[in-house]
C-alpha cells in the first residue's frame, strides 16, 4: 500500500505492461527448465547420487545463466524497438523502454534463482526448508526498503531493483544450501560461462546498444 501511493496510475500501467512483457521469457523459456530440473534432481537426490545431481545442477545453471546474460545484453538495445513495434509510438516514447531495459537487467537473477532454488527443494529436508521459509521475511524487507528508497532517484524502476536485490538474497541462500550438500564445489564453479563467452556477449550487446542510440 506504501508503494502504491508513491507512483501515479500511468507509471503503474507502464510497470504492467513491461512486466507482463518481460515475464514471456520467464514463462517460456525459464519455467519449463525449472520444473523439469526440479524433477530430475529430485530423482537424483532419491538414488542418492548427489555428484550426478551436482553434475546436472552445473550444466542447467550454464544454459539459464547463458540465456539470462542474452536478455541483459541485448534487452537494453531493442527495448525501445520492442515496445515501438508491439505498443506504438504513444508508448515507446514514454518510460516504458527504460523499464524494459531493467527488466532485461532483472531476468539473469530469475533464471540463477530458479534453478537454485529447484535444486534446494529437491534436496533440502522439511525443517531446513522450514527454517529458510523464516529466512526468507528479510529478503521481503530489503525489497520494500529498495523500492522505497530509489524511487525518488528512478522511478518505478526502483520496484525492478528492490526485486533484484529480494532475488539475490534468495539465490545466496540457496546456494549456501548447494554448498553444504554437495560434495565438491566444482560443480558450481564450472556453471559459469568462460570469460571469452562473457566478453563476447557484453561488447555485442554494447555495440547493439550504440548503434541503437545513434539511430
Amino acid at each position: 500500500l506504501v508503494l502504491l501511493a508513491i507512483f501515479q496510475a500511468d507509471v503503474w500501467a507502464h510497470y504492467s505492461i513491461v512486466q507482463n512483457l518481460g515475464s514471456l521469457v520467464v514463462r517460456l523459456l525459464l519455467f519449463p527448465i525449472e520444473d523439469m530440473s526440479q524433477l530430475l534432481f529430485s530423482k537424483l537426490v532419491s538414488a542418492a547420487k548427489h555428484d550426478s545431481a551436482g553434475q546436472a545442477l552445473s550444466v542447467i545453471l550454464r544454459i539459464v545463466i547463458l540465456i539470462g546474460l542474452l536478455c541483459a545484453c541485448f534487452g537494453p538495445a531493442y527495448s525501445y524497438t520492442v515496445i515501438h513495434i508491439l505498443y506504438g509510438a504513444k508508448w515507446s516514447l514514454t518510460g516504458m523502454p527504460r523499464l524494459l531495459s531493467w527488466y532485461s537487467w532483472y531476468i539473469p537473477l530469475l533464471a540463477v534463482n530458479g534453478v537454485t532454488e529447484a535444486f534446494l527443494h529437491a534436496s533440502a529436508t522439511p525443517g531446513q526448508i522450514a527454517r529458510r521459509s523464516v529466512l526468507l521475511m528479510p529478503t521481503t524487507a530489503a525489497y520494500l526498503l529498495c523500492s522505497y528508497i530509489l524511487s525518488p532517484h528512478f522511478g518505478v524502476a526502483a520496484l525492478i531493483i528492490g526485486n533484484m536485490a529480494q532475488l539475490a538474497l534468495r539465490t545466496l541462500l540457496s546456494l549456501r544450501h548447494i554448498t553444504t550438500f554437495l560434495p565438491s564445489s566444482s560443480h558450481l564453479a564450472s556453471s559459469l560461462p568462460s570469460i571469452p563467452s562473457i566478453a563476447t556477449l557484453v561488447a555485442s550487446g554494447l555495440l547493439a546498444y550504440s548503434h541503437d542510440v545513434v539511430r
